[in-house]
């Protein structure tokens, strides 16, 4: 799909779907929001990108420009060189009158590569302002105290898709907290993810690593 035509598709959907909210809001009470998934194809991979749709026009219409951002970066990737694959795929993991958290999840390989690359971007956004909420909004961190968090098992440790535990000797001693996370609700309360990518925290073969622990209260 040439990269002019694939920009004009995102935009096209956004566009009508976010109408179709106007009209369908004024006749009837919409949810607080709605993501629709909208499948494309980069070659033979096929991906997904969410389109969402709040009870405010302007807020949805910031977010979904936020998220094309995200698909871009992925585009730029895939058009810069013939031996490249790329799928694009998103998760929804909590949402609530006030905030929406997504993970965008994107997988590369490069042709005659040892393996592929994986790449995700945390990102959780205020549904009234189209805004999204730095992790400091929740959680202020230091390496430190994130790393005592683990020692003392309070925080967990994922790897993978996030349901792989793993043990605190599996992973490297924390030295940065990450900007990309995402909110969780279990059972016992508000959980933070924190998202490190691969190499950072530990082998290839563990993924992706997820931290999670208890938002703290207040």
């Amino acid at each position: 799909m040439p990269k002019v035509i694939f920009k004009l598709t995102l935009m096209l959907f956004t566009v009508v779907l976010l109408c179709m909210g106007t009209v369908y809001a004024g006749s009837k009470k919409i949810t607080p929001s709605d993501v629709t998934s909208v499948n494309f194809y980069l070659g033979n991979e096929k991906s997904e990108y969410p389109i969402v749709r709040t009870a405010d026009f302007d807020a949805s219409y910031k977010i979904n420009k936020d998220i094309e951002l995200y698909l871009a970066d992925m585009r730029a990737a895939f058009d810069s060189s013939d031996d490249v694959t790329s799928s694009f795929s998103y998760k929804l993991h909590y949402e609530d009158s006030q905030t929406l958290s997504l993970t965008f999840n994107e997988y590369r390989y490069h042709d005659h590569a040892a393996h592929g690359s994986y790449y995700i971007h945390g990102a959780v956004y205020d549904k009234t302002t189209g805004e999204q909420v730095p992790l400091e909004h929740y959680l202020v961190f230091t390496p430190q105290q994130l790393q005592e968090s683990i020692d003392n098992n309070t925080a967990k440790i994922y790897g993978g898709d996030g349901t792989a535990s793993l043990s605190a000797d599996e992973i490297s001693k924390i030295t940065y907290i990450p900007a990309d996370y995402y909110l969780l609700k279990r059972p016992d309360g508000m959980y933070i993810g924190l998202l490190y990518p691969p190499y950072e925290l530990a082998p290839w073969a563990a993924g992706i690593i997820h931290i999670v622990l208890p938002m703290p209260k207040g």
